[in-house]
C-alpha cells in the first residue's frame, strides 16, 4: 500500500517538474523574442525614415526651407525665372513633387520667382539725347551718366551707346548710361587731377573725361609710390578739346630704372568710344624693334602684356595702323 503512495507522489513531482520545466522554456523563448525585437529596432533606428514631401509651390523660399526642415527635408534653389503670376522670392516649381515618399536628409530643388519681368530698356542709339530722356521716361527707366565723345561723322547730341543694351529687362528701376556724339572739336573741358594717382585711375579718369593718355614716362623718383603718376602735361583745372592727349609721368622702383634688362607688366584698354579695330604693340630698345603684340580687340576691351625689354624702350601702340600712345621707360 505503501508503495503504491510512493509511486503516486513520484508521478505527480514529475509531471510538476515538467510543467515547470516547460514553463520556464517558454518564458526563457519570449524574453529571448522580446530581446531581438528591441536588438533589431534598436539597430534599426539609426537609418533615415521615409517621409512625404510636402508641397511648398506659392512659398516664400524661407517658409518653404522651415516647412521641409521640420520633416529632415533640405532646400536648394536651382533656377530663379520671371512670372507673371507669383511675386519675387516665390517657389514656383518643386521637384521631387508634393506626395512623394523619400528618405529624410533629401534635398529638394526649388525654381524661385524673380516677378514680373516688366520694364524692358529701349533701343536709345541714333536718338538725340533729349528724345533718349522722353523714352526712358516712358518706359519708367532714368538716365544715369552722360559723356560725351568727339565724332566727327556723326550728328551733334546723338546717342551712339547705351548700357545697358536694348531690350534687357529688369523687374526693377534701373539707370541707362549714355554716350553722346560731339562734333565741335573746339569744346572745352576741365583736364581732371590725376598727379599722385596709380596709373590705371589717371587713365580711367582721362577717358571719362574724353581726354586720352598720349606719352608715359616711367622713372625712378623720390616723388610718390612705384605706379603713381608724379606729372601730368595738362594742368589739373586747365580746359582741352576732346580727345586731348595728356603726357604722364610715372613713379618706378631705382632697380627698374636702373636696369639693363626690364621685365614689366604693360596694360592697356581701347576706349569705348572707338570701334573695334587691330591693336598692335611695337618695342623699341637697344636691341632693335619687334611688334610684341597684334589682334582684334573690342571697344572697351583691355589688353594685358609682361614685356622684357632691354635698356631704355618705347613702347608704341598703334590702332588700325595710327599711333595712339607711347610710353617710355
Amino acid at each position: 500500500m505503501m508503495s503504491k503512495r510512493n509511486t503516486d507522489r513520484r508521478r505527480r513531482a514529475t509531471r510538476l517538474l515538467g510543467g515547470f520545466l516547460v514553463t520556464l522554456f517558454l518564458l526563457a523563448l519570449g524574453v529571448i523574442v522580446v530581446l531581438a525585437v528591441v536588438f533589431v529596432r534598436s539597430c534599426g533606428s539609426g537609418a533615415a525614415q521615409e517621409v512625404t514631401v510636402p508641397s511648398v509651390l506659392s512659398m516664400t523660399v524661407e517658409d518653404a526651407e522651415r516647412a521641409l526642415n521640420e520633416l529632415n527635408l533640405g532646400l536648394r534653389v536651382v533656377d530663379s525665372t520671371f512670372s507673371d503670376e507669383q511675386p519675387a522670392g516665390v517657389v514656383l516649381r518643386q521637384q521631387p513633387p508634393s506626395g512623394s515618399r523619400v528618405r529624410e536628409g533629401r534635398v529638394v530643388g526649388v525654381v524661385r520667382s524673380l516677378g514680373k519681368q516688366s520694364l524692358k530698356v529701349p533701343d536709345l542709339v541714333g536718338s538725340t539725347l533729349a528724345d533718349a530722356q522722353k523714352k526712358l521716361s516712358l518706359s519708367k527707366l532714368s538716365v544715369g551718366t552722360v559723356q560725351k565723345v568727339y565724332l566727327k561723322k556723326r550728328r551733334q547730341g546723338v546717342v551712339v551707346k547705351q548700357n545697358p543694351e536694348p531690350g534687357k529687362m529688369f523687374n526693377s528701376p534701373v539707370r541707362v548710361d549714355l554716350t553722346v556724339a560731339c562734333t565741335d572739336a573746339d569744346y572745352a573741358i576741365p583736364v581732371p587731377q590725376v598727379v599722385g594717382r596709380p596709373l590705371y585711375v589717371a587713365e580711367r579718369l582721362l577717358r571719362n573725361s574724353n581726354l586720352a593718355v598720349r606719352n608715359v614716362a616711367y622713372i625712378a623718383s623720390p616723388q610718390g609710390e612705384p605706379g603713381e603718376v608724379i606729372s601730368q602735361s595738362l594742368e589739373a583745372g586747365t580746359s582741352a578739346r576732346f580727345g586731348a592727349g595728356v603726357d604722364l609721368t610715372v613713379s618706378v622702383p631705382r632697380e627698374l630704372a636702373e636696369g639693363a634688362v626690364h621685365r614689366f607688366r604693360f596694360k592697356f584698354r581701347l576706349p569705348s568710344g572707338l570701334p573695334g579695330g587691330e591693336l598692335k604693340l611695337v618695342a623699341h630698345d637697344e636691341l632693335g624693334q619687334a611688334v610684341v603684340y597684334r589682334d582684334e580687340v573690342e571697344a572697351g576691351e583691355t589688353v594685358e602684356q609682361i614685356l622684357v625689354v632691354q635698356g631704355r624702350a618705347s613702347i608704341m601702340v598703334y590702332f588700325n595702323g595710327t599711333l595712339i600712345r607711347e610710353d617710355t621707360i
